[in-house]
């Protein structure tokens, strides 16, 4: 859905490390070591992120999901498909954006 969006407004991305050098003049050292200077009215810094399994909880693709793999699912599987035979009472825990451990 981002990728369309991109296109369809004409956005152009790079991928590298940018200097800002004023308000909207940026130099861009892409991938190859080329250094591309560009203007910009508005820009958008995306940093990227990773998924990160909890300390003894690591993703397994079946039972614990990343969002990663949470994003590619074709559909919620059934529950009784996901009880694992050590505990039938397993429940869905979901988060998206800053996620934080939950008990109750």
């Amino acid at each position: 859905m981002l990728a369309t969006l991109i296109r369809k407004n004409a956005i152009e991305t790079l991928t590298g490390t940018a200097l800002f050098m004023g308000p909207r003049t940026l130099n861009v050292r892409l991938p190859d070591g080329t250094v591309r200077e560009i203007e910009a009215p508005r820009t958008i810094i995306a940093t990227g992120s990773g998924p990160i399994a909890l300390p003894g909880i690591p993703f397994d693709g079946k039972f614990v999901l990343s969002p990663d793999e949470l994003t590619v699912m074709d559909a919620i599987p059934a529950a009784s498909s996901l009880s694992a035979p050590e505990s039938p009472d397993a429940r869905w825990l979901s988060s998206s954006g800053l996620s934080a451990p939950r008990s109750s």
